[in-house]
């Protein structure tokens, strides 16, 4: 009787997850309009287009996160690195994007781990075995780096970094391998946010975000409300300034003139506001009727110019 043995799967599956790719609002306009060749050519990275380089980045956070995780900074072997390829450009799909781009910007032998890299470090224990257990990444790459002047010291940090791996290695074609690592180790060991906040995507991994589309909204909202607010209290201070200068104008003519009476010889003898006088007019018929015809019961006395009469005007 023959007993039937269970038989496990070899398959190697991926130990990073790439959900990340649809969550972070990376910049896929250098991806979206790139349609590799079907010829596929890996020898020469260099010479890729910035679609690869922004691919790259992308996936550097899976890297880095499996750094945090693994404490290894590459894959241990070239089936999970394939696997792992595989997994990131089935994400990729989920967008308008040409299906071959991970097969024609990646070599998946370039993220197996191996001591050839930099500096024979392959883990987080070879890193801190040759350059001890705080660098300048430690300090600087630490805070919020969408602050501008904090990414600043984060990059300078990473090239002096770079330069002391370099120094331990002795090998200069081994800069750029060297400058990623310490780029990971920034991503996911120091910085406090986690290899998928903005600021470590935006900064170490160079990786352009776009703009949220509600904070993008809120912003026009608010220069358009600017805008109008703006308009308004411009509209009511010329406004204001307009009244006050009217109202002044009218008030320094009446102040300057004084008031006065004037008689309006076809109204009759109603007396009426005169500006610009100091006297008062009437005529001759007024005079006799408010003297009682110049009677001597209103005369008061004699001035220079004359005799000087009371009378009563109604």
């Amino acid at each position: 009787m023959r007993v039937a043995e269970n038989t496990t799967s070899t398959e190697t599956t991926c130990p990073m997850d790439f959900n990340y790719v649809l969550r972070i609002p990376w910049n896929r306009s250098l991806c979206q309009n790139f349609q590799p060749p079907d010829q596929n050519d890996n020898s020469n990275t260099s010479s890729k287009p910035q679609c690869c380089q922004s691919l790259l980045s992308l996936f550097g956070v899976a890297l880095a996160q499996h750094l945090k995780e693994a404490s290894f900074f590459h894959l241990p072997n070239l089936a999970t690195s394939i696997s792992c390829l595989h997994d990131y450009q089935s994400k990729l799909n989920s967008f308008p994007l040409a299906n071959n781009l991970v097969s024609y910007c990646f070599d998946p032998l370039q993220f197996v781990s191996t001591p050839n890299i930099c500096a024979r470090i392959e883990s987080f224990q070879d890193w801190v075995a040759r350059l001890g257990k705080s660098t300048s990444l430690d300090t600087a790459c630490k805070s919020d780096l969408t602050d501008t002047t904090a990414c600043d010291g984060c990059v300078r940090a990473g090239y002096k970094v770079q330069s002391s791996l370099l120094s331990i290695d002795g090998n200069q074609t081994h800069a750029q391998d060297c400058f990623y690592f310490a780029i990971l180790y920034a991503a996911g060991i120091v910085n406090e946010f986690g290899p998928e906040s903005d600021g470590v995507v935006s900064c170490i991994m160079g990786l352009e975000l776009n703009s949220p589309v509600g904070s993008a909204s809120k912003a026009h909202s608010a220069r358009v409300f600017g805008l109008i607010g703006a308009a308004v209290a411009l509209l009511v201070m010329f406004s204001l300034l307009g009244l006050y200068f009217w109202y002044d104008k009218k008030w320094r003519r009446k102040r300057n003139s004084g008031f006065g009476f004037e008689i309006d010889e076809q109204q009759g003898s109603r007396p009426k506001l005169r500006p610009n006088t100091g006297s008062i007019w009437f005529k001759i018929q007024d005079l006799e009727k408010a003297t009682d015809n110049f009677s001597q019961k209103n005369f008061i006395g004699r001035g220079g110019f004359g005799f000087g009469l009371q009378g009563d005007f109604i």
